[in-house]
């Protein structure tokens, strides 16, 4: 993944968007770069996020979020996200969706169990701006049989089970034909 054409790539594997429909790809949230310095995160990620930003909403069902510092401190109290991980979003059922750890691996922490576990979304933030990209093109182009090979194309952990991917890659679309 170029992060350069991350957004370009993001809005255009969307197609075209109905004007009465209430979502814009091009809407990308920019994260503050001194929020992001206070965790020990690659270079390329804290410039990625800071930059180039996340779409406002993915699917399946993601929201992304620049939280403030402060917010992010609370955030860590309230959840239990551990310190070298930084929030970038929520999953619809409400999980925070981080960034870190010793390799910048992407994943979400449940919101509901303490201590937090955790649920492996990607392996890096770019290979998560990759399967994001992917996903959203091969949904919009109605070939969701070949969500999981492409996503495992992408990074092969992704798909291990219990990962995020794994999980949403197995439930087959709704039946929109009747």
């Amino acid at each position: 993944m170029d992060p350069a054409t991350f957004k370009s790539r993001f809005v255009a594997a969307h197609g075209n968007i109905p004007e009465w429909a209430d979502f814009d790809p091009s809407e990308f949230v920019i994260f503050e770069l001194d929020a992001l310095l206070q965790v020990p995160l690659p270079a390329a990620d804290a410039k990625f996020l800071s930059e180039i930003g996340l779409p406002a909403s993915a699917a399946p069902m993601l929201d992304f979020y620049a939280w403030s510092a402060d917010e992010v401190a609370s955030m860590r109290v309230t959840y239990g996200i551990p310190g070298d991980f930084f929030p970038i979003g929520q999953t619809n059922s409400g999980d925070q969706i981080c960034v870190g750890g010793p390799r910048g691996a992407v994943l979400y922490f449940e919101h509901d169990v303490a201590p937090p576990p955790s649920v492996f979304i990607n392996s890096s933030l770019l290979l998560f701006a990759e399967s994001l990209c992917v996903y959203q093109q091969l949904f919009v182009e109605r070939r969701h049989a070949e969500v999981a090979e492409a996503l495992r194309r992408i990074d092969p952990p992704a798909m291990l089970p219990g990962a995020m991917w794994y999980a949403d890659s197995q439930i087959p679309p709704a039946d929109n034909s009747r």
